[in-house]
């Protein structure tokens, strides 16, 4: 899914996460253009200050982006700030977003 989307997509992690997760996240970095993570940020979602971060390293506006996540906190965050956001379980729930939204 991902490799189809980084096709026609800047696909993008935005991680809450710690030293010791994001090394066992070295084995997806080739899934995405940019992945960053709170620990190295500095900031954590949903501060407005994590997705104005985030923004900037991808180098996107909000209106021109989507964020999926499996926190209604986090997601509302992601709305209030102008994204585009989805509250999502799973890699199924995600493609069938993606699909309804004719991204895949």
């Amino acid at each position: 899914m991902l490799s189809q989307l980084r096709k026609r997509y800047k696909v993008a992690c935005l991680s809450n996460s710690n030293a010791i997760h994001w090394e066992r996240f070295g084995g997806f970095a080739e899934h995405f253009h940019m992945s960053l993570s709170s620990h190295l940020l500095g900031i954590v979602k949903p501060d407005a200050a994590c997705f104005a971060r985030a923004l900037r390293e991808c180098e996107v506006d909000p209106k021109d982006a989507a964020f999926f996540d499996d926190s209604l906190l986090n997601v509302d965050a992601a709305r209030k700030f102008g994204l585009r956001a989805f509250h999502v379980n799973g890699l199924a729930e995600t493609r069938q977003v993606l699909t309804a939204e004719g991204w895949l």
